[in-house]
């Protein structure tokens, strides 16, 4: 198996397995449900129990960081940077990931930085939250359309097989 293979094939497995990414599911807290889960994973995957986890604690920070990076400011240093290969495969996690804000050289006020109130961090975590939740809709979507297409093409495919397969029969 390839290593970006293996890597998709981790990942499909731990997305069919809410209790490694969702820290609010009830067998979470039971050491022994997720050590089973990993153990099924690496035997599936043909690894390493400790490589597995270790790639997938990778996977989760790049993540979060890149989803950090999407949330800079619009005045941003920096120019458009290319998407990481697995960040659109990773979405499912926006909703369980928690993105703390990068420090900014501008400085608030003292009442701008009160929790709860407009501009302060806890503020414009949730919003980025919302923005992210909101993002992962729009990817979905276009990954189902995506999808769809590729499936249609293959059914394409088939067809024509079967029409040229019949034509050699009959010839």
């Amino acid at each position: 198996m390839s290593k970006y293979a293996l890597e998709e094939q981790l990942i499909i497995e731990v997305e069919a397995y809410p209790i490694l990414y969702n820290l609010r599911h009830p067998d979470r807290k039971i050491k022994a449900n997720v050590d089973k889960v990993w153990t099924k994973i690496a035997a599936v995957i043909n690894e390493d129990q400790d490589f597995v986890k270790k790639k997938w604690k990778n996977f989760k920070d790049t993540f979060r960081q890149k989803c950090r990076e999407k949330l800079q400011p619009s005045g941003s240093q920096g120019g458009r940077k290319k998407e990481w290969v697995f960040y659109r495969r990773l979405c499912f996690l926006i909703p369980f990931i928690e993105i703390i804000g990068t420090e900014s050289n501008y400085s608030h006020s003292s009442a701008s930085n009160t929790p709860g109130r407009p501009g302060s961090d806890s503020t414009v975590c949730a919003s980025q939250s919302e923005n992210l939740g909101e993002q992962a809709v729009e990817v979905e979507e276009q990954s189902q359309q995506i999808d769809f297409v590729i499936s249609s093409a293959q059914k394409r495919r088939q067809e024509q097989k079967d029409r040229e397969q019949g034509v050699k029969d009959r010839g």
